[in-house]
């Protein structure tokens, strides 16, 4: 038996509300030559045995039950790519879904440019099923061809492409061995950042369409504040992983230094002083971090100067 062309990778933690749409919108596609992996992170419902029962219809689709959950996404995704067969990957979340002609287009796209990643279109879906187009944002030309590097940028203040679609699956592996897991959730923003620096060829495909819920529960939309110092975690490892990509004279550097100096300052603004002393210590060590000159060349004086004056605080 051959090695399918696509492994689909769903990472799913108690996801058995959503789990069903998303496996059938794979079933549904126009392109059949994949494998479909779920790696289960220990969920507490029904999630497994969902799976299960497509697994026992369609020899196509397999079930990993993890020992112990991860905490995130991020590890069952990576454990996932290590199980893919497929000579590409295309990693899903549990609760979204594709469009019939997803896989299809992505492939064509894919075997016409010989790329190392080719990313989807991307269109949110609201709790009551209402879609909007989200990525690619204005501006980014869909027929370019893109050195990964140069995509970089895109994803700093805001995404304006998405992480989301194909990728070759030795490229997937090779970063994986690069990124580990981290002490927040987050890991895949370090991660998808990582893949497209690695990338020496990216291509924009619009005519596959992924479908993003948004979710309020979930780990990317919760507002608490707990979720919210565990993105000073995700913040920190992208300063980390700049400096050792990036000089200190490059546009990815002084966007990475200004979105950290911004998340401080709304830290300051509206948790910092009502915050646990556990968290002031996180505050405190991307504090640490901010280059004040970059800061004080990107960032408005209302901004600027509080911070300025915290940093004296939190260090004297």
């Amino acid at each position: 038996m051959t090695n399918p062309q696509i492994s689909v990778i769903i990472p799913a933690y108690n996801a058995a509300n959503t789990i069903d749409r998303a496996i059938k919108s794979i079933i549904a596609q126009s392109f059949g030559d994949w494998e479909l992996i779920v790696v289960d992170d220990c969920s507490t419902d029904d999630t497994a045995g969902i799976v299960g029962k497509f697994s026992r219809m369609d020899p196509r689709i397999h079930l990993c039950v993890r020992a112990s959950n991860s905490g995130g996404a991020f590890v069952p995704r990576i454990q996932g790519f290590r199980m893919a067969c497929g000579q590409m990957i295309a990693p899903i979340d549990a609760d979204d879904t594709v469009g019939p002609g997803y896989l299809e287009a992505l492939m064509a796209r894919s075997r016409s440019v010989e790329a190392d990643m080719v990313l989807a279109a991307v269109e949110l879906v609201s709790a009551d099923g209402e879609c909007r187009p989200y990525l690619p944002a204005d501006g980014i030309d869909a027929d370019k061809i893109y050195s990964g590097r140069d995509l970089v940028k895109e994803t700093i203040e805001q995404w304006r492409v998405s992480g989301l679609g194909l990728i070759r699956r030795e490229l997937a592996l090779k970063v994986a061995d690069m990124i580990s897991s981290t002490g927040h959730p987050f890991a895949d923003e370090v991660f998808t950042r990582q893949l497209l620096f690695e990338a020496e060829t990216v291509a924009l495909c619009n005519d596959a369409v992924y479908f993003y819920a948004m979710n309020p529960k979930s780990v990317t939309h919760r507002t608490d504040n707990h979720t919210y110092f565990q993105r000073f975690g995700l913040s920190h490892d992208l300063l980390e992983w700049c400096e050792e990509n990036y000089s200190c004279d490059s546009v990815e550097y002084a966007l990475f230094h200004k979105q950290n100096a911004l998340v401080i300052v709304a830290a300051i603004r509206d948790r910092f002083f009502l915050s646990m002393t556990v968290y002031r210590e996180v505050v405190r060590r991307n504090m640490a971090m901010v280059d004040m000159d970059v800061a004080r060349r990107l960032l408005p004086a209302k901004y600027y100067y509080p911070l300025l004056m915290f940093k004296w605080m939190a260090f004297c």
